[in-house]
């Protein structure tokens, strides 16, 4: 049974794990309590990893979360077809299987259309069979873009993760959906990804998640 989960940062040891400037940009997902009706859910230390968090002191990283969340890639704004890998994220992943900690990867989306999420879904993929690997943790589309897909309607938007995940699970992946609590709770039909099984990554800088949908990760 998988368990559902809540990503969260230790305040007090978030800059030992990465540069200064980089602990200012960290992007993780808020704690949430514990709902007595669910006493199976868990609450793990898990951060969210790209070009802006630098390097990462992976034997203090180790000792101090659950796993990591990589960026491997995103859509070009200017240049709609190329689809660019992270620059550091092959010695992010290198740096995770390394030192054991667990890791998924994420893909900053701007796919207007379900083949264009295809399209990434596939490139996510085949960059993933390049280095020989297969996250121990899901692999999130993330879904955010206030200048391009916040112009499409919620089921065109909601279509667009749907058929990112679909290509993933397809391909034997487990694919979850990676957005802020404002296009979960507004912006996209939420429901459907828990009805498909595919968990909801929730993306707010709070004390508490305020998110009222149903989200886990993949253990």
């Amino acid at each position: 049974m998988r368990k559902n989960i809540f990503f969260r940062r230790r305040d007090m040891s978030i800059k030992k794990l990465v540069s200064a400037a980089a602990a200012a940009v960290l992007a993780v997902c808020s704690a949430v309590s514990i709902a007595a009706a669910e006493p199976d859910r868990a609450k793990l230390n898990v951060i969210d990893i790209s070009i802006w968090s630098k390097a990462v002191n992976w034997s203090v990283a180790s000792e101090e979360v659950d796993g990591v969340i990589a960026r491997i890639g995103y859509r070009g704004s200017a240049n709609r077809d190329n689809l660019v890998e992270d620059s550091l994220f092959y010695s992010h992943m290198s740096g995770a299987q390394q030192y054991g900690v667990p890791f998924g990867v994420y893909f900053y989306s701007l796919a207007l259309n379900e083949k264009e999420a295809v399209e990434e879904a596939d490139w996510v993929i085949e960059r993933l069979n390049f280095y020989g690997c297969k996250p121990d943790m899901p692999i999130y589309i993330d879904v955010e873009s206030e200048t391009l897909q916040n112009n499409l309607n919620s089921r065109q938007r909601t279509d667009i993760v749907l058929a990112f995940c679909k290509a993933m699970k397809d391909k034997g992946y487990y694919a979850g959906v990676y957005a802020n609590q404002y296009w979960l709770s507004s912006l996209l039909y939420s429901a459907e990804f828990e009805s498909q099984q595919y968990p909801v990554w929730v993306a707010q800088y709070n004390s508490t998640c305020t998110y009222t949908g149903k989200y886990r990760s993949c253990k």
